[in-house]
């Protein structure tokens, strides 16, 4: 199967010295997996923590001691299902430098605003070859995959500086089909995950503003830091459980946000139970209302996709196949 893309903003797979010198297929691969297992894992599937390695190839335990994650893509002792080709296309694209918010937007600590250096990613058009290697992948799982970050997210690395929106062509899909199938596998291999991304924790908004590009960006980025300065009495840690920090204890945001495309920008994220034991008397949901309170601040939420949510703009929705479709048909 070949699948055309044509990136929207730019995208950045890595490579040497810290620069994006070409499409990694090993860039692309982490990120496809991290959906895969993100919607297994919301369809009642197990799909194991791939950077500890739990999953090791054993004939003798039952599927071959391998989760639903690792049967795709491999795991120690096991080939991944298919091969990523990449027809190379795309070219540097995104001038480097460090940008800084713009406006009248909150100082903290009466300290200068915060800058994020962009390197240039690629920008054009790739060509994906799927090969698959054994009979029972289909490789109609990449295409869904792609499908749902074309509509809801971003595909690569960095999105949560707006790397990675991208558009398909010409590929026919079947949102039923394809939900059928995932929901399937994790049927015959079920078991609750906790603690790693799972599209029922999972939320998908799309806000209209008269900022553009960048500028959007880093706008609502650094809004939705400066919430949760002012919420829940200034609760350092859990600003940074939620929104990253590079400092001490590295911790990877929660919450990614989109380049401006057509006067709109994404803003989604992954945001599970919190941890009673470090941060008592506080909830989820009240988590995802200051960050819904800071999007609807800055601009207008013309979509919010939220599982079993009255906050869903499309109905709550409390069936993880209904809610799935829901998102690859979202027009």
């Amino acid at each position: 199967m070949q699948i055309t893309l044509q990136t929207l903003t730019p995208l950045w797979t890595g490579g040497i010295d810290q620069t994006c010198d070409r499409l990694h297929e090993t860039g692309l691969l982490g990120s496809l997996r991290w959906w895969y297992e993100a919607l297994v894992r919301g369809l009642g599937g197990y799909a194991c923590n791939p950077t500890e390695q739990s999953c090791i190839y054993d004939p003798a335990k039952p599927n071959n001691g391998l989760c639903l994650g690792c049967q795709t893509f491999g795991a120690t002792g096991w080939a991944r299902r298919f091969r990523l080709f990449v027809s190379d296309k795309t070219s540097p694209q995104s001038p480097p430098g460090t940008v800084s918010p713009t406006g009248n937007r909150l100082k903290r600590n009466k300290q200068d605003r915060p800058s994020w250096y962009f390197r240039p990613g690629r920008g054009g058009e790739t060509v994906l070859h799927i090969l698959p290697l054994h009979q029972e992948f289909d490789p109609m799982i990449i295409v869904g995959l792609l499908k749902l970050i074309e509509r809801h997210a971003g595909l690569g690395a960095k999105t949560q500086l707006g790397y990675g929106q991208i558009k398909i062509q010409n590929v026919s899909f079947s949102p039923n089909s394809f939900v059928e199938h995932i929901a399937n596998l994790a049927h015959a291999q079920s078991e609750k995950n906790k603690g790693l991304p799972n599209l029922q924790e999972m939320f998908f908004a799309q806000v209209q503003t008269s900022d553009r590009g960048i500028t959007a960006t880093l706008n609502l980025r650094y809004d939705v830091r400066a919430k949760f300065r002012t919420a829940f009495s200034n609760n350092r840690a859990l600003r940074h459980w939620i929104c990253g920090t590079v400092s001490g204890d590295r911790e990877a945001s929660k919450v990614f946000f989109s380049q401006m495309v057509d006067g709109v920008m994404r803003v989604w994220g992954w945001i599970p139970d919190v941890p009673s034991e470090n941060f008592p008397g506080i909830s989820r949901d009240q988590v995802l209302v200051k960050i819904k309170e800071a999007i609807e601040a800055y601009g207008e939420v013309v979509s919010w996709r939220e599982f079993n949510s009255e906050r869903d703009t499309f109905g709550k929705e409390s069936d993880g196949k209904a809610f799935l479709c829901s998102l690859l048909e979202d027009k």
